[in-house]
């Protein structure tokens, strides 16, 4: 069945830009660096001495993922390494929501916003874009052809899902009730 293939394209493409996107941001200048692990190191998830290495390995993993998410070949094996990372990333965010700790999200560069649930709810539907076409391509035993005009469009919507988790934080900014209403 051809949905299979639509669905791994598709998730593959989404998971990929958004890893993209985060890596992007995060070496945009030398100083965000620095943010990144200021910020891990303000959580509470990562002693303050391993925050710089913890950075380079978070930024370095998903550089792995966005990477291996092109190649059919490699992309099961970089689909289940999105999978670990998103669901670490939910994790730690859900932890330090839970703790009550205040820091800045770096998931795209250095922002003043603060983690909050909004972040969470986003590593999760990362989370289950990368289950989901990982799953996709396991049922369809990496074998799912949809030619390349279904590949354009499977590929066109997962861009299109990946530009609205990458923006969520303007999205919300947008909808959200102005203090004069």
């Amino acid at each position: 069945m051809q949905l299979e293939g639509f669905v791994n394209v598709g998730c593959a493409a989404l998971v990929g830009l958004v890893f993209a996107a985060a890596v992007a941001g995060k070496v945009r200048g030398r100083a965000t660096g620095g943010s990144l692990a200021a910020s891990l190191a303000a959580t509470g998830l990562v002693p303050r001495r391993l925050a710089r290495p913890a950075a380079v390995v978070l930024i370095a993993a998903e550089a792995a993922v966005a990477a291996g998410m092109a190649p059919p070949a490699t992309r099961p094996w970089a689909l289940a390494a999105a999978v670990a990372v998103a669901g670490a990333l939910a994790a730690g965010v859900g932890l330090v929501l839970r703790r009550g700790v205040v820091a800045q999200c770096q998931c795209f560069g250095a922002t003043r916003e603060r983690l909050g649930p909004l972040h969470l709810a986003r590593n999760v539907m990362l989370l289950a874009a990368a289950a989901a076409g990982l799953a996709a391509d396991l049922a369809a035993g990496g074998a799912a052809a949809i030619g390349a005009p279904g590949a354009l469009l499977a590929t066109g919507a997962g861009a299109v899902g990946a530009l609205l988790l990458v923006r969520i934080d303007d999205l919300a900014v947008a909808f959200r009730p102005s203090a004069t209403s």
